[in-house]
């Protein structure tokens, strides 16, 4: 799935932290509207410099996906009104570009692509980063193919990821979408794939929608692009397929 980000600043409400962004350089323009009230901002000035944003209450910091640096932005908040940049790590060191943050228990996770591939742009195996909240690495876990989003379970004792394995523009390379799960207390790491699993039809008969041409192959065509955690189970979006897995 291609995407275009648009986001050029974070704006922070009373009520927590959401994106909001214009669709030119023009920074200024960025509106708040409803009923919340804006109690402070925090702007990177870059295009897709804040995709996706993870918060811990502990260190009072935001930690900030800025795809355009290729960095991981760790803001602190503890004075709302005046957010202030406390680092920025080079995620290059451990991929090729950052698609999602999380935190639970002192712990950070980035799902980080790998598209240092000859076939297409992003085919390969990518990692699961795990930092502490003052930006210290801790471990790299390879994960599956282009992880995507990253989360954690309720009691922080797992990290989920959602693999897309995405296929390049002309199907040369089309690997498997997968669930990665990482045990936190060893960094172990399963990875759970969709052969064999039993696709349902919606209640008005719709099937789940697989590539006709060239692959029809749900394990190569089943792309997970969100994940929710609730009671042990993990809830994923598969959205080329316009379905859910449990």
């Amino acid at each position: 799935m291609k995407k275009t980000t648009l986001s050029l600043g974070l704006s922070l409400l009373i009520v927590g932290a959401v994106f909001t962004g214009c669709d030119d350089d023009n920074y200024s323009k960025i509106t708040v509207t409803g009923t919340l009230t804006k109690v402070g901002s925090y702007n990177t000035s870059k295009e897709g410099g804040a995709e996706i944003v993870a918060f811990d209450k502990t260190s009072k910091n935001m930690y900030i996906t800025n795809g355009e640096n290729k960095t991981l932005d760790i803001v602190s908040i503890s004075d709302v009104t005046s957010p202030s940049l406390v680092s920025s790590i080079d995620i290059t060191t451990y991929g090729t570009n950052l698609n999602s943050v999380a935190v639970a228990d002192e712990k950070v996770a980035v799902a980080v692509e790998d598209g240092n591939d000859t076939v297409g742009k992003k085919q390969l195996k990518g990692n699961v980063v795990i930092f502490d909240t003052a930006g210290t690495h801790e471990r790299t876990v390879e994960v599956g193919y282009l992880p995507d989003m990253v989360t954690f379970n309720e009691d922080g004792t797992k990290i989920i990821v959602a693999n897309e394995g995405e296929p390049n523009n002309d199907y040369t390379t089309d690997p498997v979408g997968s669930i990665g799960v990482i045990n936190v207390s060893n960094y172990s790491y399963s990875d759970i794939g969709f052969s064999g699993v039993t696709l349902s039809a919606a209640t008005d008969g719709t099937v789940v929608r697989l590539g006709d041409t060239p692959s029809n192959d749900q394990t190569k065509d089943l792309e997970p692009e969100y994940v929710t955690v609730l009671d042990n189970y993990a809830y994923v979006t598969l959205q080329e397929n316009n379905a859910l897995a449990k």
